[in-house]
């Protein structure tokens, strides 16, 4: 009777959790303050309603949690179990399980299970590649990158096949790749595959592109079924335009020729205030040097990697592919002319001469390291 008549005057204001009079203000009259399962576990907020504190959860909070989070970080708290099976299934241990305490932001996962992976060890990760960046730095328009290392596919997991659901490239087309991995194939366990990647930027710029690769592992059908996993690498390179030879107009200083690797040649007729694009094939657009011939500054000459000689008689308003009979390699990396106007060019072949203005060469290399 003594009991009841309490519980009758309680306050108000006072709320229920499940039987147990919460409200802060009951301890006044004796009644006790303790909500739902016990003290830390989680407070009364409304009628028959608990609000369990990290580590908790359940109408009372009286269910250990397995993982949470605690001041906005994702904690352990209990162990390190996937929820679906965490009584016969373990893939890892809390790094103070051995002695638990109320104080969860000290702990932490430490994931023991091969493929199993994050705070709780419950993000599944059956493969992996060996390089989640490549970064092809700055490249001339036109050129190709110096190649990388390929990126591998690792299968990571001790007893289940690795599945290549998908393989995408999005973002710049000047980003390209080769691989021998297949789509829906399996990669064996501790087998993998590679990615080779190039960079031909068409612009100058930053670029970037993305390789996703889609890949599925089942661990085990009855328990935990098919693990999805997209593993990443970001491709970036930078295209520039690289001005190779710069050359004047003796017989009048205001026009200044500009040779650009990637890009032709351009003209200038008020001393490099302005330019004119010269008129020359795209496939020959990688310029290596400009020449222009002694006494006669209506005939030019240019150096072009990938398509031999070209030369101009208009005082390089418009340029024409030279005959290059007898040059023994079209990657022109250096060009010279004496002053009779013999040309003598260096090439990925050796060195050449010509003497009658790029008609025909001949090889110039007896001593030179072969």
């Amino acid at each position: 009777m003594v009991i009841l008549l309490l519980v009758l005057a309680a306050p108000v204001e006072a709320e229920i959790c499940w039987g147990k009079v919460c409200d802060a203000s009951a301890a006044r009259i004796g009644l006790s303050s303790v909500c739902c399962s016990g003290p830390g576990h989680g407070e009364c907020t409304s009628f028959n309603h608990c609000t369990c504190k990290p580590g908790y959860e359940g109408k009372e909070c009286a269910t250990r949690d397995y993982c949470g989070y605690a001041n906005a970080t994702p904690v352990c708290y209990y162990n390190c179990s996937p929820r679906d099976s965490p009584s016969t299934k373990s893939y890892g241990i809390c790094s103070n399980e051995t002695t638990p305490s109320l104080k969860f932001d000290d702990q932490y996962c430490i994931c023991s299970q091969p493929g199993w992976t994050g705070t709780c060890c419950v993000q599944y990760q059956p493969g992996s590649l060996s390089s989640s960046a490549l970064d092809f730095g700055n490249v001339t328009v036109g050129a190709t990158a110096s190649p990388q290392a390929p990126v591998l596919l690792a299968n990571t997991m001790g007893a289940a096949n690795l599945r290549i659901q998908s393989i995408t490239l999005s973002g710049s087309s000047d980003f390209t790749y080769t691989t021998n991995c297949t789509t829906n194939a399996e990669l064996l366990t501790g087998r993998n595959c590679s990615f080779s990647f190039s960079f031909s930027p068409s612009a100058t710029g930053y670029q970037s592109a993305t390789l996703a690769v889609n890949v599925t592992a089942n661990v085990n059908k009855t328990a935990f079924g098919v693990h999805y996993q997209i593993l990443n690498a970001t491709l970036t390179g930078t295209g520039i335009r690289e001005v190779s030879s710069v050359l004047v107009d003796p017989n009048t200083p205001t026009t200044v020729f500009a040779g650009v690797d990637g890009a032709g040649i351009y003209r200038s007729t008020n001393s490099g205030s302005s330019w004119t694009a010269a008129t020359i094939p795209s496939v020959s657009t990688r310029i290596k040097a400009l020449v222009i011939k002694n006494g006669d500054s209506t005939k030019l000459f240019a150096a072009t990697y990938g398509g031999g000689v070209y030369k101009s008689t208009d005082s390089g308003a418009s340029w024409t592919a030279c005959t290059d009979t007898g040059l023994g390699s079209s990657n022109i990396l250096s060009l010279v002319a004496d002053s009779t106007g013999k040309l003598y060019a260096g090439t990925d072949a050796g060195v050449y001469t010509s003497s009658d203005s790029c008609a025909s060469w001949s090889a110039l290399n007896s001593g030179l390291p072969s």
